[in-house]
C-alpha cells in the first residue's frame, strides 16, 4: 500500500511559520514541506524537493531529503507507550532555510527532534503523507517562545 500525500492549500515564501500535527492515531507517516512541482510518479519524500520527518513501522523515525535518510532517535518515544510521540510541532524559517521538528506532546515543553538546514529557492508547501491511521493539522498557531533551533 502506498502513502496518500497532500500539500497544504497555501505556499510559504517568507517569514517564520509554526504548525502542529497530531500523529497519535498514525502508524506510518511523513510530514514536512515540499516544492509543489514533483516529477513523475515517485513519492514525495524520496524526491530532491521535500524535507520530511517520517515514522515507519515499527516505530522507526527518520529525516529524509535528497534521497538521504538520517535515522532519528526520540528517547521518550522509545521509553514507554505512555510517552509516545503524539503531536509534532513544525517550525519553518524560510529566509534562514531552517525546518525544525519538535515533540509537542505538552504545551509547556517542546523538545527538539531534528532540524534541516537548506536554502529554499521557491515557495514551499506544508506536506502530509499517510499510509495507516489519521493525521490532524493545527494551523494559525503562534510560534512558542520556548523553541530552540538545533542543527543536525
Amino acid at each position: 500500500m502506498n502513502f496518500a500525500t497532500v500539500l497544504g492549500d497555501s505556499s510559504i515564501t517568507q517569514g517564520k511559520t509554526y504548525w502542529e500535527v497530531s500523529v497519535n492515531r498514525s502508524m506510518e507517516y511523513k510530514i514536512g514541506v515540499a516544492y509543489k512541482h514533483m516529477q513523475g510518479s515517485r513519492t514525495l519524500a524520496d524526491e530532491q524537493n521535500s524535507w520530511t520527518l517520517c515514522l515507519t513501522y515499527p516505530d522507526r523515525f527518520s529525516a529524509i531529503h535528497k534521497n538521504s535518510k538520517d535515522f532519528v532517535f526520540i528517547p521518550s518515544h522509545a521509553a514507554s507507550k505512555a510517552l509516545k510521540l503524539a503531536r509534532v510541532g513544525i517550525l519553518l524559517d524560510y529566509e534562514r532555510g531552517r525546518l525544525a521538528f519538535y515533540n509537542a506532546n505538552t504545551p509547556a515543553e517542546k523538545r527538539h527532534i531534528y532540524t534541516f538546514r537548506t536554502f529554499f529557492n521557491r515557495p514551499v508547501w506544508p506536506m502530509l503523507s499517510l499510509r495507516h491511521g489519521k493525521l490532524q493539522v493545527m494551523t494559525g498557531l503562534g510560534i512558542p517562545r520556548n523553541l530552540v533551533w538545533k542543527t543536525k
